[in-house]
């Protein structure tokens, strides 16, 4: 198949996601696909639109940053750029790993202080980078939330 023809594959894939409702934006699906399972699972009301720093709340107010990574292979376990975290934008952020063909893999839900204490500032990239690795899942704080999510 002709390269031109996987990415018209690729456009009418990423519109019927959009139809159905599994995505939001034009971005990578990961991000958007991540939102909808996390949100729908833990039942947080997502937020309009790009709202900086804070993509859902749950009924008592928690406000939720929500990172998606999709590993392939041998994967890298970054999660996206965390802007602003001086500013505290969000109380916990839920880091969901999906397997390569987009199932959950494993789910940690990460209050602030710990991506405070396990990231690494980036003045490049103007944020926090965070790697789902060792030292941060075996932080104390972080819970993992897996179970949670074996059916999705």
């Amino acid at each position: 198949m002709a390269p031109t023809r996987l990415f018209e594959a690729y456009a009418d894939g990423m519109d019927e996601l959009r139809r159905r409702g599994l995505v939001r934006s034009e971005n990578n699906p990961v991000s958007d696909y991540a939102e909808l399972v996390v949100s729908q699972t833990l039942d947080l009301k997502l937020m309009q639109g790009s709202t900086k720093g804070v993509d859902a709340r749950d009924g008592r107010g928690t406000r939720y940053q929500i990172k998606g990574r999709r590993l392939v292979g041998r994967g890298s376990r970054q999660l996206g750029v965390i802007r602003d975290l001086e500013k505290r934008p969000f109380d916990v952020c839920v880091a969901i790993l999906f397997d390569h063909k987009f199932r959950p893999s494993r789910v940690y839900r990460i209050p602030i202080g710990a991506i405070e204490k396990h990231g690494k500032f980036s003045k490049h990239q103007n944020g926090w980078i965070v790697q789902v690795g060792d030292r941060l899942i075996s932080d104390k704080r972080v819970k993992d939330i897996t179970r949670l999510f074996a059916k999705k």
